[in-house]
């Protein structure tokens, strides 16, 4: 999604479904959305229809293998003019295949496949920096600009040898379980009190770990202190919750965190022991 406005203070958007929603911070705001195979944009009702924006510039057939978040900034910003672009912490990887044609789908693109990524295009204010552009990429609660003239270069860019720049090698595979967890809800710390669907959420939230559970009978049991969790390894927070309720074992199938009753993992006869056909779902 690119969202690069501010509602209006006093704009209240919970409760409304997304269409509504979209309407109500366009209608404020004097934008339009629309939806772009899959990307959320909104942008102020004359740009749709300008004759010539930086937006609608070509960009060359590329190939992204294995990318981060910087080296698609990078990309873009060199195609708007730019000589160079900042570093970015984030670090998911993404590939794609863009085969050609405006910059508002090369942004487009870049948010879509990595999934977490949303777009802004900006005039710089006029006490600003020089460029009276602006164009940035965040994820989350951070982000990153770089200033550019909004023009298509004299030159040709060479995108292969700018996203070479800006490519970070890829360390040695991550563990999971060694994976210290960050902050809960509002930015603060995450304090667990025991294993229920609210807390693992929050904690598969903080951790970036996918979890489930399969709930014993009766209610669960509850450390009322509860222990901050933030800045441990999840392994040593897993560990806490099943002393907590040692009715439970965790377990990580796959990459996802599993909670279940200690006799269910055994359990031929556990419904979750059902055996399903292969499938393959698309879209």
């Amino acid at each position: 999604m690119n969202l690069s406005l501010v509602p209006p203070v006093g704009t209240r958007l919970t409760g409304l479904t997304l269409r509504d929603a979209l309407d109500t911070l366009a209608r404020e705001a004097g934008y339009e959305w629309r939806e772009m195979d899959g990307v959320i944009v909104l942008r102020p009702r004359r740009a749709w229809v300008a004759l010539s924006h930086p937006l609608d510039i070509e960009v060359e057939p590329v190939r992204l293998e294995e990318a981060i978040a910087q080296q698609a900034l990078a990309l873009a910003c060199a195609v708007l003019g730019a000589s160079d672009s900042p570093q970015m912490p984030e670090r998911r990887r993404f590939s794609f295949t863009f085969p050609g044609g405006r910059l508002i789908d090369f942004l487009n693109a870049v948010a879509r496949e990595h999934g977490s990524l949303a777009w802004s295009f900006a005039r710089t204010p006029q006490n600003g920096p020089g460029f009276p552009f602006t164009l940035s990429l965040s994820s989350g609660t951070s982000g990153v600009g770089c200033g550019v003239p909004g023009l298509k270069p004299a030159a040709p860019v060479d995108l292969q040898r700018v996203l070479a720049r800006k490519a970070v090698p890829a360390g040695p595979t991550e563990n999971v379980l060694d994976r210290l967890v960050g902050l809960g809800v509002h930015d603060q710390p995450l304090r667990l009190h025991g294993i229920h669907e609210s807390g693992l959420r929050d904690l598969a939230t903080a951790a970036r770990v996918p979890m489930g559970v399969e709930k014993v009978e009766g209610r669960p049991l509850i450390y009322s202190e509860g222990f901050v969790a933030t800045g441990a390894p999840l392994r040593l927070v897993l560990d806490a919750l099943v002393t907590i309720d040692p009715r439970y074992e965790w377990r990580l199938l796959d990459g996802v965190v599993v909670f279940r009753p200690l006799a269910a993992w055994d359990d031929p006869e556990n419904p979750l022991a059902v055996r399903a056909g292969a499938t393959r779902l698309l879209d």
